[in-house]
């Protein structure tokens, strides 16, 4: 019996122990729109896999999961792992990409900033991309020495892609000039400051008035004001007495002719009344290097001056074009020249361009090539369109579609989206958001989306809602699994104990709503293992105070007992009894030579208890069935202690053929000899025909029970009790007696000492 006791509590022990490690981490689900992201627990330090993350175990308490993904920004959730396979959820923002390209040739070299921010080297046939900006407004500024800034403001969306070409023109000058001319060699001053002979030009001279001087050698000086310009040439001539003439002839055609900085106008043109002495001839003609030369005017005569010009000889013109979809494949005719962009130098002459990409319409146009001239094209490509149909559970009113957070139109919906990758959303008053990347790809049927919106749980401000989840973990703390009050919904317990009967017990416990539980337990003495089932429904009228009603049920079993005929009888030589009413002398069974007397209660001369009269050994199973009903009373002392009260009724019926107080022997005695005066005369009865075969009634019981609890929070997880209970009416068990060999009937007076995991 000892042997099977210390298995017994071996085994408790065993499935006690690897329970509270098991459940110092639980499984939770994580995932990410969109997935594929990087989950970092509490710090970068500790990857925990790419979404989405299934039965991941995390320890239980307060935690922030980081998640990271390429070209997105980063998410952090602070979470409560408080429940197995709870799913937490974190919708990442993806970042923005902006593309800067050089529109023209003297964007070339420049540098490129975005919100005061220098990227990437300078501008070259290769654009700048920058991906890591947040969706919103930024600043593109591009500057090169000798030109104006460029600078444009650009609104980039999550995932998006925005090209800009970047155009720079040379930045007018802050300074003008002067052209002066007057008798060869004269000396010229600007302000009073010598600036060298006649004819010249004063380059550098900053705009507004300025006083110019030339003074020939013996003749009179001459003096006079002149404004100055910016980007302008300003012409000081110094009048003769008698002047002389210019006829300029170009040899490009329409040239424009000017005498010193002068437009006289198309060619041929003649300059007259020009002072003696030397002069700037200049001719200018689209398509043709300019042409100058100096010339020298005889007063009163006229000079022919035949100006040569070149032609231009500009550099081959190149195709670039750009478009505003990464990875768009370019032909240009009708050859493949790779991804936009695509800069390159064809042959002179008319050019076919086309631009592809999955999911966008064509695009198509053509331009011409020559020399000094490129054919620059900037391809828009509109997504083609795909019909959805999405619909939502019937009843449900009010949803809105959002597609990339902008607001398309009410739910149900049957129209056309863009192709492509896109987050759909799905919200309506009183229901979560359904959030959701999709991929939507061109075809010839509409693709259809039914979506169940789950109602909302609280509905509830963030700050209400954070008041809420406080509240929670306050009453998952506080839960006491003795007392009236039900564990709050989803929370589950285990209590493991020690006490008298039973020596050891294992109880589960489960809430399965806000005014009710559930458990299961095991509980054993070796001699009978109950297994139990159990609901209780309670409630609180106030804070403080609890009360329930419970049901258990279930029934037990045990090792089979084995009887025989030495176990419990001792032959006596009877020739006379040795009192009034002892058994009388009978045949041995064994040996009927000889008389015997057999023992009963209250023969104090023998050592042994009565036995069956039986000579062949004989086993008789061990069974129990029970059910109960506890109306619970507790006073509740905030989130750290409980006391509680309880009145029960049970109703058992135990199949056991032993006596409370020697389980080796069979029960089989007058009630006049009897210690226990409520068992029936001949209480287990041998057959007689078969004397193996022994028939016992099962001993049925109601009991009143009354019990108390005490029940303390050691930590939000662990809580320690201590339970005492006992039969109001004189109901013993004769299972229950004799136990660890202790000839004692049922004590009728029991108790607990045990701890309580909760998770």
């Amino acid at each position: 019996m000892a042997r099977r006791i210390l298995i017994t509590l071996a085994a408790l022990g065993a499935i006690a122990g690897p329970a509270s490690g098991a459940f110092a981490q639980i499984p939770i689900n994580i995932e990410s729109v969109p997935p594929g992201a990087t989950v970092y627990l509490d710090s970068t330090a500790n990857p925990l896999g790419q979404t989405p993350l299934a039965n991941t175990r995390v320890a239980r308490g307060t935690h922030t999961l980081i998640f990271q993904l390429a070209n997105h920004e980063e998410a952090r959730l602070t979470v409560n792992v408080a429940r197995r396979r709870e799913t937490f959820r974190a919708v990442l923002r993806a970042l923005g990409v902006i593309e800067v390209s050089a529109g023209n040739a003297n964007a070339q070299g420049a540098s490129v900033s975005v919100d005061g921010r220098t990227v990437g080297g300078t501008l070259g046939p290769v654009p700048i991309r920058v991906t890591d900006l947040q969706p919103g407004r930024h600043q593109v500024r591009v500057t090169r020495e000798g030109f104006n800034d460029f600078e444009q403001w650009v609104e980039v969306g999550g995932g998006q892609v925005v090209r800009i070409a970047a155009v720079l023109e040379r930045a007018a000058p802050d300074t003008g000039s002067i052209l002066v001319s007057g008798p060869p060699g004269a000396p010229v001053f600007l302000d009073g400051t010598p600036r060298g002979q006649t004819p010249t030009v004063i380059e550098g001279v900053p705009p507004g008035p300025h006083s110019v001087d030339i003074r020939p050698p013996g003749q009179e000086a001459y003096s006079t004001t002149v404004t100055v310009i910016a980007g302008q040439r300003a012409t000081v001539a110094m009048p003769s007495a008698q002047g002389g003439s210019l006829r300029v002839i170009a040899s490009a055609p329409g040239a424009i002719i000017s005498v010193d900085g002068e437009a006289l106008g198309p060619s041929p043109a003649t300059a007259t009344n020009l002072a003696p002495g030397e002069h700037i001839v200049e001719a200018r003609a689209e398509g043709y290097q300019p042409a100058r030369q100096t010339v020298t005017v005889t007063a009163g005569q006229q000079r022919v001056v035949s100006l040569d010009m070149q032609a231009e000889q500009g550099s081959a013109g190149r195709i670039i074009v750009r478009a505003n979809v990464e990875g768009a494949s370019v032909l240009v005719d009708n050859q493949d020249r790779g991804t936009a962009p695509v800069v390159m130098t064809p042959e002179p002459g008319p050019h076919a361009i086309v631009v592809r990409a999955d999911g966008h319409q064509e695009y198509s146009t053509t331009c011409e090539t020559g020399p000094g001239r490129n054919c620059e094209v900037e391809a828009r490509l509109t997504p083609q369109q795909v019909r959805v149909r999405v619909a939502v559970q019937p009843g449900l009113s009010g949803a809105m579609l959002l597609i990339d957070g902008q607001p398309v139109g009410p739910v149900p919906y049957d129209g056309t989206l863009p192709a492509g990758s896109h987050v759909m959303s799905v919200t309506a008053p009183g229901y979560e958001e359904f959030r959701q990347q999709v991929l939507l790809q061109p075809s010839g049927e509409a693709r259809p989306f039914d979506i169940t919106l789950r109602h909302m749980t609280d509905g509830l401000t963030e700050e209400q809602r954070q008041e809420y989840a406080e509240e929670q973990e306050a009453r998952w703390g506080a839960a006491m699994t003795h007392s009236a009050a039900p564990l709050p919904e989803g929370q589950a317990s285990i209590d493991v104990s020690v006490g008298w009967p039973y020596l050891g017990e294992l109880r589960l416990n489960v809430g399965l709503h806000e005014f009710v539980d559930a458990g299961f337990a095991i509980r054993s003495i070796g001699r009978l293992t109950d297994f139990e089932g159990r609901l209780r429904v309670g409630f609180r009228p106030i804070e403080m105070v609890a009360i329930a009603g419970q049901a258990r049920f279930g029934g037990g079993l045990g090792p089979s007992l084995n009887y025989g005929p030495d176990s419990g009888f001792e032959f006596i030589d009877c020739p006379v009894p040795d009192r009034p009413g002892a058994p009388p002398c009978a045949p041995d069974p064994m040996n009927p030579t000889r008389q015997r007397r057999m023992a009963h209660f209250g023969d104090e001369t023998y050592t042994s208890r009565p036995n069956d009269p039986t000579s062949t050994p004989v086993s008789y199973p061990i069974n129990s069935a029970f059910f109960s009903l506890d109306a619970i009373f507790s006073l509740l002392f905030g989130n750290e202690a409980a006391v509680s009260l309880w009145l029960g009724l049970d109703v058992t019926s135990d199949e056991y053929a032993g006596h409370s107080l020697n389980s080796s022997v069979y029960v089989r005695h007058s009630n006049s000899a009897s210690v226990t005066r409520s068992d029936p005369p001949d209480y287990c009865v041998a057959n007689a025909t078969m004397p193996s075969q022994v028939s016992c009634p099962r001993d049925d019981w109601a009991r009143a029970r009354l019990g108390g609890s005490l029940e303390l929070r050691l930590h939000r997880n662990w809580n320690l009790w201590f339970l005492l209970e006992g039969i109001l009416n004189n109901s013993p068990r004769r299972v229950l007696g004799n136990l660890l060999g202790i000839e004692a009937a049922d004590t009728q007076f029991y108790f607990r000492l045990g701890t309580t995991y909760k998770f």
